[in-house]
């Protein structure tokens, strides 16, 4: 059966409306005259679609002939099928990965997961659909193994190309880290054990980026006091406020001076209206709250704050809407000081889209650091957060300690954030007699 026809008329109000064509016994459709619409519903990511969609057709009679063909074209893209799959059954009873991928999309939202965790899993998993070869549309698919000469590898052929494309860019991609493409990877391995694959990071060795024995970096002292020289007041509390606290983006983001009691931070769930009134919520990446010590230095400065009146918003670093929401520009903020403190390294290059006024003459153009402080890699807001778990590991607080104050899971996590203290610090304890 095809799709409702509906045709675009005024009302009795001159408001122009989508009014559904009747049809049946003692109807008569022969003199209605085009433009004629349909409205489809699919899924895109998981999120239910219903554009209005005009037809080709000159007469109501080609109309239904042509809403019965579209029908079946987007039954089959809903399904991942061709449409001559849909029609005749053929693979109909096989699970396709488009709708392993809107199932496990389905169920994340319905599970609560947060806007911004959200759009991470639809970005990565549309990304995964759209690199597969063409063939490689069923879940089936994924489990079969690659051959050599009749011996049967344990390796994956889908995972593994997809892997590879993830490694080498192209289509004006930018190559992925290790960091990146693992973290995709697991993205794709929870979708698919949530379609009933067992163990499918078992179907390809995926390298682990903490396997590079990748060293934390924190900032030095020196580095920080170069930082903080350049600073005007409300930059150097919001990284004051960053390193204290060793908070992740989002959680400085969402901070209100509510949370801020007892000489801590106290890290938790937030229930809002944004600037247009939709309710939001933001909840800690691992869903469990957590309080984080402060320091004098930087409760003086609350408190100062405070004084002045700057809680009129209750968000302590609102954006330009006077809401938490986006990035607010920190990681920008970061670098631009970090360049005015002459500590962008002007090494790092990344492949950007320029134009010229207007949007005019795009191109892919290979940027330097050294003239675009955006691009470097040295400065992140994580790298606060690293040295925040470094100073107070090098402070002598206890390894637990800090996995509860970053909010990790795991003491290996932990580990991973703690940099190697510096040798001319310990130079007292390097000289002690060994004998």
């Amino acid at each position: 059966m095809g799709l409702a026809i509906y045709q675009r008329l005024k009302d009795s109000k001159g408001t122009w409306k989508y009014n559904p064509v009747e049809t049946g016994q003692g109807k008569r459709t022969g003199g209605l005259r085009p433009p004629f619409y349909i409205r489809p519903t699919f899924y895109v990511g998981g999120v239910r679609r219903q554009p209005w969609k005009a037809l080709d057709a000159a007469t109501f009679e080609q109309a239904e002939a042509e809403a019965e063909t579209r029908a079946a074209a987007f039954d089959a893209q809903r399904k991942g099928l061709t449409v001559a799959e849909a029609v005749t059954g053929g693979d109909a009873d096989r699970i396709t990965l488009r709708a392993a991928v809107d199932h496990f999309l389905e169920e994340k939202r319905s599970a609560g997961c947060t806007p911004g965790t959200m759009d991470d899993y639809t970005h990565i998993l549309e990304e995964f659909l759209k690199l597969l070869a063409p063939q490689n549309r069923f879940l089936d698919q994924v489990e079969e193994k690659q051959t050599h000469r009749g011996i049967q590898k344990r390796t994956s052929s889908v995972l593994k190309d997809y892997m590879a494309k993830l490694q080498t860019g192209g289509d004006g991609r930018k190559a992925g880290s290790k960091r990146t493409v693992h973290n995709k990877m697991s993205v794709v391995f929870f979708m698919l054990k949530e379609a009933g694959i067992n163990q499918p990071s078992k179907l390809i060795t995926v390298p682990d980026f903490e396997d590079e024995n990748e060293e934390a970096k924190p900032y030095t002292k020196e580095d920080l006091q170069k930082l903080v020289g350049v600073m005007d007041e409300d930059e150097k509390f919001l990284f004051t406020f960053f390193l204290d606290s060793a908070a992740r983006k989002g959680e400085v983001a969402h901070a209100t001076w509510s949370d801020i009691y007892d000489g801590k931070f106290h890290v938790r769930k937030k229930v809002y209206k944004n600037a247009k009134g939709e309710t939001k919520t933001w909840t800690v990446k691992t869903h469990a709250d957590r309080k984080v010590p402060l320091t004098r230095e930087l409760l003086a400065m609350i408190e100062k704050r405070k004084r002045k009146g700057a809680t009129e918003s209750k968000w302590l670093f609102p954006n330009a809407e006077g809401n938490p929401e986006n990035d607010n520009g920190f990681i920008r903020q970061l670098k631009r000081i970090a360049k005015r403190a002459g500590l962008i390294c002007g090494q790092c290059q990344s492949t950007l889209t320029k134009a010229d006024r207007y949007g005019v003459n795009k191109r892919r153009e290979v940027v330097c650091c050294a003239d675009d402080c955006q691009v470097c890699e040295q400065h992140y807001l994580h790298r606060l957060r690293k040295t925040a778990a470094t100073i107070w590991h090098n402070a002598g607080v206890p390894l637990r300690t800090i996995q509860k104050w970053l909010g990790h899971k795991s003491i290996e996590t932990t580990m991973i954030y703690l940099g190697v203290q510096d040798s001319d610090e310990l130079q007292e304890q390097i000289n002690v007699r060994k004998y």
